[in-house]
């Protein structure tokens, strides 16, 4: 099933189109044996759910999420910025709020600068977390990945499985790399054949 969205986006992502891409849990969990699958919904505990996302091309900018730019100059925007060590990570949290550890947080690779000298580094922000619904303690996660200059490709993942970030983007990139070189060689066969 991935490998059709992947060959069916292909050309189109030259001409700026996105689309979903879902890649099954046990294929996340083949490599990642520690993987805390996500669940349809809270309700049904049964349900796995892949990990999924939207691919991009390149061409289509999606520039630095505004959260991300909120995180890097919150000791400007903020009186009391709360700024600490993930539990779960060697990243930081940054809260949009003054005084609170609650709702929203932008995970990053370090601290934000007090006073900050230039604009907000593309690579600095790990993703984007917001709670899955109103009286939760459980947050979703937006990542992203971005494979050879080509596509860029943002996922969801859970709170639980951000530390497993760069594990899955390994992942995904052996998996992009799988797809590209069985579309060369369907493409070869068609210029062969025909």
């Amino acid at each position: 099933m991935v490998d059709s969205v992947l060959r069916a986006s292909g050309s189109q992502l030259d001409q700026s189109k996105s689309h979903l891409l879902y890649v099954p849990v046990s294929v996340v969990k083949s490599s990642i044996p520690d993987y805390v699958p996500r669940f349809a919904t809270m309700f049904n505990r049964n349900v796995e759910t892949d990990l999924n996302g939207i691919l991009y091309p390149l061409s289509q900018p999606l520039g630095i999420h505004p959260k991300v730019h909120e995180a890097w100059w919150v000791y400007s925007r903020l009186e009391n910025p709360v700024v600490e060590p993930d539990s779960a990570s060697s990243y930081y949290r940054v809260y949009p709020f003054d005084d609170s550890h609650h709702g929203a947080w932008t995970l990053v690779k370090s601290p934000p600068l007090k006073a900050p000298k230039h604009s907000t580094p593309t690579d600095w922000s790990i993703g984007y977390c917001a709670n899955v619904g109103a009286g939760s303690d459980t947050y979703s996660c937006k990542v992203d990945f971005t494979y050879q200059d080509k596509i860029h490709y943002q996922y969801s993942l859970h709170q639980y499985n951000l530390r497993f970030r760069d594990q899955i983007n390994e992942r995904l990139l052996a998996l992009f790399l799988e797809w590209e070189s069985n579309c060369h060689v369907a493409d070869a066969g068609a210029v062969t054949d025909g």
